[in-house]
């Protein structure tokens, strides 16, 4: 998942699971905690807003930007982690370790270059279903990752956890039935809004694609 949707979803979904698992219901705490940590590989992001913000222009944080070159993508930064489930086993610690790795793990799906799997010890990407958008990154990239299924995935993925998100105010939250249907209805709301969102955010990326590719030329 190479989008905020997706990272986003499977840190609710996988916490979700273990809640399923451990027979416990969801708390705000640890479905933020899961969203928090699902997202955090892709902190060096803020790089290159930063950078736009701030009008500065330059290959390295244009359009060849490379997301997985820096620390926060190193699957070896998060192993001390692994140690504090070990330490400290809970539902919580469980879930944080889970969604960083499966962030990585997707990572290397449908990507630019990969994830650096092996590094300190070895440099290489490793890399998959990338023949797409393989080399490419920005604007470039997201234009060929959108005709990936991985992209399509994703909503399918947002879909899920807003059905999750309902369900568990029925079978865990005991909301009353008004609370349901009105919760219901915003859900079905949202979703039809974000997928029309996406509609002219796709034909955004494709426009601005074609600019890119001028530039380059």
């Amino acid at each position: 998942m190479q989008i905020f949707p997706g990272h986003y979803c499977i840190g609710y979904l996988i916490y979700n699971v273990y809640c399923w698992i451990l027979g416990t219901a969801p708390t705000l705490l640890g479905i933020v905690l899961a969203i928090i940590f699902a997202l955090l590989p892709d902190i060096d992001a803020l790089l290159l807003v930063i950078r736009r913000i701030r009008g500065v222009k330059s290959r390295k944080f244009g359009i060849e930007f490379k997301h997985h070159e820096l620390p926060t993508h190193f699957p070896i930064v998060y192993s001390p982690l692994i140690i504090l489930v070990i330490l400290l086993p809970n539902i919580y610690t469980i879930s944080i370790v889970t969604v960083i790795y499966v962030h990585l793990f997707v990572d290397s799906f449908c990507t630019s270059d990969g994830i650096k799997w092996l590094y300190p010890f070895n440099k290489k990407y490793y890399g998959f279903l990338n023949d797409k958008t393989k080399g490419k990154h920005g604007i470039l990239w997201q234009n060929e990752y959108m005709t990936t299924p991985l992209y399509k995935i994703e909503f399918v993925l947002l879909v899920a956890t807003c059905s999750i998100m309902w369900l568990n105010h029925i079978f865990y939250y005991k909301a009353p039935t008004w609370g349901v249907a009105l919760l219901g209805g915003l859900v079905i709301c949202f979703l039809i809004g974000a997928f029309l969102v996406e509609r002219v955010h796709v034909k955004y990326v494709k426009a601005k694609a074609i600019e890119e590719k001028a530039e380059i030329q």
